[in-house]
């Protein structure tokens, strides 16, 4: 669930402050599903990441 909830933030954090850059695939493909209420919080933590210097941001 760890990886499904950091792709989320990640992809997220991706389209608020590189819209321009692509993603590479994950190494290994997480598998399951996150419920609304947690896919959402891993949303917010990305949309919060995006304006950070991205050093402080990928940490």
């Amino acid at each position: 669930m760890a990886a499904l909830f950091t792709r989320v933030a990640i992809e997220t954090y991706s389209a608020e402050a590189r819209p321009h850059a692509s993603l590479s695939a994950p190494f290994a493909k997480p598998y399951g599903r996150l419920d609304r209420a947690v896919a959402e919080l891993a949303q917010v933590v990305g949309r919060e990441a995006a304006p950070l210097p991205i050093t402080e941001a990928v940490y």
